[in-house]
């Protein structure tokens, strides 16, 4: 094979790799459709090489800031950090943890609606019955 073709091919393997999904993107929080004890919030989800760069800002009831950053590493529609996992179960809905010093914190499931303008975090005990903790529902930048 020539240089040229594999720099094509490698190039455009790497692209394919980078795809944007669904939830690729910035968010604000919608505090009137939400159920949670937040002010307001900001969320970035950015495809980076082998996974997803999640970066949020959260501004509580109490008025403190909560600002926070990780990397996951996905493979086979999985992805995982030592701070939140998720699986996806089709192209607008996934299921996952998140972790608080390495034990599951909470369950959630985050999904985004067909015009894709809207997306939902519903939050469960890491445990147990779906009980609903608490409900996020953000709006696209």
């Amino acid at each position: 094979m020539n240089s040229k073709f594999i720099l094509l091919l490698l190039t455009a393997t790497a692209a394919i790799a980078q795809t944007p999904d669904a939830f690729t993107g910035t968010w604000k929080l919608n505090v009137a459709k939400s159920k949670a004890h937040y002010r307001g919030g900001t969320r970035t989800y950015e495809p980076v090489a082998g996974g997803v760069h999640v970066t949020f800002t959260m501004l509580r009831d109490d008025g403190t800031e909560t600002k926070g950053e990780y990397t996951t590493q996905c493979a086979d529609g999985k992805c995982a950090s030592d701070q939140a996992s998720w699986t996806h179960k089709d192209p607008r809905t996934l299921e996952g943890l998140t972790y608080d010093h390495g034990k599951p914190d909470s369950r959630y499931v985050r999904t985004v609606s067909g015009n894709g303008k809207t997306m939902k975090i519903t939050f469960y005990p890491p445990t147990g019955k779906k009980k609903t903790t608490s409900v996020q529902v953000w709006e696209k930048q």
